[in-house]
């Protein structure tokens, strides 16, 4: 297996059977990526436009509003380490050719071009006839990245309230404390009691101790003297004057790290492209187009 095959059984977890497929698949998500409002079709066969003859190319790009419609030819010879040469390039020019609804053409190699193929494709342009664009996409090297922030590792501090190490304490009015001597309590009674709402004299909530909670920090308190506030002891209003609270903070740390895993670099003179592209874009690429061409 060639890098490209590995490549696709690392990020789509299939191999194509077909020799050189694995690269033209890759070829076809990096295409979609520089190129989202287009239409990438793999496999693509075109008629003749003289001849009953059917040319069978990797892929195809159409923009519709543009009247783009461009055939892609990729070529992986990683195995012999051959670069594409000018008989590759000319071979497309002559589709080109006799298919008059193309009117451009994509080379993609793994290797480069030489430099006959590279300026034949000039030739091509200057002379007028349908341009083909050369690209590099090749399998990263250390060199590509150098400069690049690839990780980060770090600590998050969380800051939270400990409830468990926290104490709230209530002021209750003279009121409150009459009312709580008719019903029998006398000083220096324990009153169990759940503290969670405060009431308005008509027994209506006007506050929570999780809201109280929420918005309070540290030592303080909360003034009830604007209005009467009352808490339900025994079924019974009973009214207060302040909630004293000492609310314990705790913080929390956690890790996080972010990485990106460089695997494919794109090089082309038109258009102006040095980049590389990571696997999670290819892998979103593939998940795109791969619902229209079913490749696994």
């Amino acid at each position: 297996m060639n890098y490209f095959d590995d490549l696709c059984q690392r990020l789509f977890n299939f191999i194509p059977t077909k020799q050189g497929t694995s690269y033209e698949i890759i070829v076809a998500c990096i295409l979609w990526l520089l190129n989202q409002d287009a239409k990438i079709t793999h496999n693509h066969f075109e008629k003749s436009s003289f001849s009953s003859d059917n040319f069978q190319m990797d892929g195809l790009i159409e923009k519709e509003k543009e009247s783009i419609r461009s055939v892609i030819e990729a070529k992986n010879y990683l195995d012999s380490k051959e670069k594409v040469d000018r008989a590759d390039i000319q071979k497309l020019a002559g589709a080109l050719l006799v298919t008059k609804d193309i009117n451009s053409g994509v080379f993609a190699s793994a290797t480069g071009f030489t430099s006959k193929a590279q300026q034949y494709a000039k030739d091509l342009k200057n002379s007028k006839n349908k341009p083909i664009d050369l690209y590099i996409i090749r399998p990263i090297e250390e060199a590509d990245t150098w400069g690049y922030i690839l990780g980060i590792e770090g600590r998050i501090a969380v800051l939270g309230k400990d409830f468990s190490q926290s104490s709230f304490d209530i002021i209750f009015a003279e009121k409150g404390y009459d009312t709580l001597h008719a019903m029998g309590y006398k000083k220096g009674d324990s009153i169990s009691y759940r503290l969670e709402y405060f009431y308005d004299e008509w027994e209506n909530i006007i506050d929570t101790i999780a809201s109280i909670s929420s918005r309070c920090n540290g030592v303080g308190s909360v003034d009830f003297t604007s209005q009467p506030t009352f808490v339900l002891i025994d079924n019974q209003l009973v009214q207060v004057k302040a909630l004293q609270y000492n609310i314990k903070p705790t913080v929390t740390q956690s890790k996080f790290s972010i990485r990106v895993d460089p695997v494919v670099y794109i090089k082309s003179d038109e258009p102006k492209l040095d980049i590389w592209i990571d696997s999670n874009r290819l892998k979103m690429a593939f998940t795109f187009l791969n619902k229209i061409h079913c490749w696994r």
